[in-house]
């Protein structure tokens, strides 16, 4: 994973500090939950994922809360952007 992350800075998909946080990131991160987070098709805005939620150390993922009063209380996360660049530098690699 760190070697398509170093591809993707080499190709300039992302910038030199991107590169260091998203390292620091996948430091911190379970690679079950980080794969998870890679391969989902489609992430969803608010979501309740509980492989989402051990994401937040991590800052791929951030705690938001309901925005409705039927939700208040509830606890959603939604991908950062820094979560963004992750997904969109390990897709843009291709591996042979």
């Amino acid at each position: 994973m760190l070697g398509r992350i170093f591809i993707a800075y080499l190709e300039n998909v992302i910038t030199a500090d991107e590169l260091k946080r998203l390292w620091q990131a996948i430091h911190v991160a379970f690679m079950g939950d980080l794969l998870k987070f890679l391969d989902a098709k489609e992430l969803p805005t608010e979501s309740q994922e509980s492989w989402m939620e051990l994401l937040v150390p991590s800052g791929l993922v951030r705690v938001i809360g309901g925005k409705t009063i039927d939700e208040v209380g509830e606890i959603y996360y939604e991908v950062t952007p820094i979560g963004n660049k992750l997904r969109n530098a390990y897709s843009q690699v291709v591996t042979e």
